[in-house]
């Protein structure tokens, strides 16, 4: 089956779902509440089937009411702040995109994928590949834009090159693992813009998905 079959069958399903929810199953899914403030209908990112969820709570609320989720400022309501804050949590939830995500440039089949900027771009383009599941449009969009790391030549030129190791400081740009230097680099443009200091390279332990065990000799 194409993916774009695939997709439509998921977009599909998910259209019936919400079709046939009840406005409290639709609003949240209870007060245990998704880990992303915001995204009461749990698709990975606020949009504006939040915004309708909002608005169909509105009002005072009962404790242990589903609306308890929707309550985004803790005021025992719904109304105008929480419908403010619920427009500044707009767009995909952290960990959609950035370190810890697939890779941008393959299909996997979670949503989002590990380059921040990438990512943000190609679901503002797509809503699905941040909503659903990264798959091989989306991914195939991110080889093809600037914006995804193939417009920034350091992480894809210095690539394999010995002596630019990601787990040292170094006198140079970037480092000799793509994926590694591109989520550092997306932390930090100084380490692709100016040098690859010791903050670069501890970033590569804490932050990024980097391997320091196959060092170039």
């Amino acid at each position: 089956m194409k993916t774009s079959q695939m997709r439509s069958i998921a977009v599909l399903l998910a259209a019936v779902a919400i079709l046939f929810a009840s406005p409290a199953t639709a609003a949240a899914s209870g007060p245990a509440c998704s880990r992303c403030a915001g995204d009461l209908t749990e698709t990975g990112s606020v949009d504006v089937f939040d915004l309708l969820a909002v608005l169909d709570c509105w009002g005072e609320i009962e404790p242990g009411s589903p609306c308890e989720c929707a309550d985004l400022t803790g005021s025992a309501g719904v109304g105008v702040g929480d419908l403010l804050a619920l427009l500044n949590a707009w767009g995909a939830c952290p960990g959609v995109c950035g370190a810890g995500a697939g890779e941008c440039f393959a299909a996997n089949t979670t949503p989002g994928c590990d380059h921040t900027e990438c990512c943000k771009f190609v679901c503002g383009l797509d809503r699905f590949c941040c909503d659903v599941e990264w798959d091989q449009l989306c991914a195939d969009q991110a080889s093809s834009s600037l914006e995804c790391g193939k417009g920034d030549p350091v992480c894809s030129e210095i690539a394999g090159m010995p002596g630019a190791e990601c787990c040292d400081a170094h006198g140079g740009v970037g480092c000799n693992q793509f994926q590694c230097c591109e989520c550092v680099c997306d932390l930090d443009l100084f380490c692709c813009d100016v040098e690859w200091d010791e903050i670069c390279a501890g970033a590569v332990v804490v932050d990024c998905p980097c391997d320091c065990a196959s060092r170039s000799p």
